[in-house]
């Protein structure tokens, strides 16, 4: 296994073999923006597994083999993958011995270096296109990006950047673009992003919300590199 193995694909395909085995239906199947804050949660907080432990997690959670509720509800969120993967690390602290043999020629870890650049060009090739709009980006693109300095951001800029995602997610939230998520979670996140909500008597807003922070960061990432790539093709960088 090489470092490009660990992809967002690869890891989406590990969160769609975990969707199987616990049996959540087609029609509540996340979204692609929601699986998109599913790998950049995985990538955050269980940066040190294998896509190989993922499944095997999701394997020993449904054989009732650790110490959790593996039951979803048909909501697939952070919290359940949290929950089975905080059960599985528990689980093997003291077993890691019997841990089968998982490609180990070499184990990769999630937050292994990925060489996006094939990702990046073709980003370009479709902005001088006009084609681009549809292509989804990968958040970990922005972050490969960055590090190499080709996108050079301040910190007003990237909220800039994350208010413009509010707006985008927003709209797609009224005009339906979200047809699995249910009324009243859309509902309650429309309300949080709008007129914020009373907590233990305290007003917060929308950037109180960790989960729809976590949502916007990968929106407006993706958004941020979208608009780079553009102005590479166009030549103004």
């Amino acid at each position: 296994m090489t470092h490009k193995d660990i992809t967002d694909e690869n890891i989406a395909h590990s969160l769609v073999y975990g969707m199987a085995i616990c049996g959540i239906r087609a029609a509540n199947m996340p979204t692609q923006q929601e699986k998109a804050l599913l790998i950049s949660f995985i990538r955050r907080n269980f940066g040190g597994h294998t896509c190989g432990e993922l499944k095997l997690a999701f394997d020993m959670a449904i054989a009732g083999k650790l110490n959790v509720d593996a039951i979803c509800y048909e909501n697939f969120s952070c919290e359940y993958v949290a929950r089975i993967m905080d059960a599985y690390r528990e689980w093997s602290k003291n077993e890691i011995g019997h841990l089968p043999k998982l490609e180990q020629d070499s184990r990769l870890k999630l937050t292994e270096k990925v060489d996006w650049s094939d990702v990046w060009k073709e980003a370009q090739i479709r902005a001088h296109n006009d084609d681009l709009d549809d292509y989804y980006i990968p958040s970990p693109v922005f972050d490969w990006l960055e590090k190499d300095n080709i996108i050079e951001l301040t910190a007003s800029d990237k909220w800039g950047w994350i208010e413009k995602a509010r707006n985008v997610y927003l709209m797609d939230l009224r005009n339906g673009e979200y047809p699995d998520l249910p009324i009243i979670e859309k509902n309650d996140q429309i309300e949080w992003m709008t007129k914020g909500k009373i907590v233990d008597k305290k007003p917060l807003t929308w950037k109180n919300n960790q989960g729809i922070m976590s949502m916007l960061i990968v929106i407006s990432k993706q958004m941020i590199v979208k608009h780079y790539a553009k102005k590479y093709a166009a030549g103004k960088i």
